[in-house]
């Protein structure tokens, strides 16, 4: 009877507060600089993949809500941080760090952009990486 009462109701919203955790950790991180830039891939390579497994799948499908606004209100504060992650890169590559410290950061915050689906942070990635390497090399 519970399973019954649980699947008329709409999908929770509130699961999906955790997907900012992944440009917010590659935020968190970037800015600082060092060997935190990593955080990111570890997180989003390692302990998220964990959360997927351990969570598990839906018993049930659940109707949509009627109103979708906190998922437009959640989509759109997700494209606000990865333009936030990409200029933390930005400012990583222009302060001077080290090569390898711009590339792990790159390459975390690609994989954060790739995660989220959106190709501009993974492009603005790229670009810093190889105006940074370009630049290192003269």
């Amino acid at each position: 009877m519970a399973l019954q009462a649980t699947a008329t109701r709409p999908e929770a919203w509130g699961w999906h507060l955790l997907g900012p955790i992944n440009p917010l950790v590659v935020i968190a991180k970037n800015r600082p600089g060092g060997p935190f830039v990593a955080v990111g891939v570890i997180y989003m390579l390692g302990i998220g993949p964990l959360f997927d497994i351990f969570l598990g799948k839906s018993i049930c499908y659940r109707p949509a809500r009627e109103s979708g606004r906190p998922f437009e209100v959640m989509l759109y504060a997700h494209a606000i941080c990865q333009l936030i992650a990409g200029c933390t890169l930005v400012l990583l590559t222009h302060g001077g760090a080290s090569l390898w410290i711009v590339l792990v950061a790159a390459v975390s915050t690609g994989i954060n952009s790739g995660a989220s689906g959106g190709r501009p942070g993974w492009l603005l990635s790229m670009r810093c990486l190889g105006t940074t390497a370009a630049f290192r090399l003269r």
